[in-house]
């Protein structure tokens, strides 16, 4: 019992190492598709979707997707759409892993370009649009980004240091 501090540091110390450097800030967008199904009657639907924000510069129009080519930029980490029963994900989109991407302008979030099929039926949100078929569905709605807790090295570093400290008195204690 008496070596379990020195046990936890140095696991915590491990841990630490061998954590991936994050320079970005991670982001999660909750939306809403408001999918028109009668003469002004609508169905919701909800989705979230991740990204990094490590390779925007913050000036004119940018993309971010899941692998970064042609001209957007990999940070997109991930969508998942509730519809009709069905969960979907970046991986449903039917030019993955290309697409879904997000779209920026000036740094600030606009929208995301996801298609996807369901029961042969094509589905589009596109940014604040949702068509099935290529014909005007409903609407998307976004909720503001907000930052995920994720640990990062830097919070470790402090953890770090409080279980030393910990560890420490309680030898000097013994």
């Amino acid at each position: 019992a008496s070596n379990l501090p020195s046990r936890v540091v140095a696991a915590a110390a491990g841990m630490l190492l061998t954590a991936p450097a994050m320079a970005g800030t991670l982001y999660q967008v909750d939306f809403k598709v408001a999918y028109k199904t009668g003469y002004k009657s609508y169905t919701s639907y909800l989705g979230s979707l991740c990204y990094d924000d490590e390779n925007l510069n913050g000036s004119g129009w940018e993309k971010l997707s899941l692998n970064g080519n042609g001209s957007t930029k990999k940070g997109l980490l991930g969508v998942t759409f509730d519809f009709k029963g069905h969960t979907f994900t970046e991986a449903d989109d039917t030019d993955y892993p290309n697409y879904p991407v997000i779209k920026f302008y000036n740094g600030v979030f606009k929208g995301l370009d996801f298609l996807f099929k369901h029961y042969g039926n094509k589905y589009h949100v596109d940014k604040t649009k949702f068509e099935k078929n290529d014909c005007y569905k409903g609407y998307v709605c976004y909720w503001d980004p907000k930052v995920k807790a994720i640990p990062t090295p830097a919070a470790m570093t402090g953890g770090l240091a409080l279980l030393a400290s910990m560890a420490f008195r309680r030898r000097r204690k013994a």
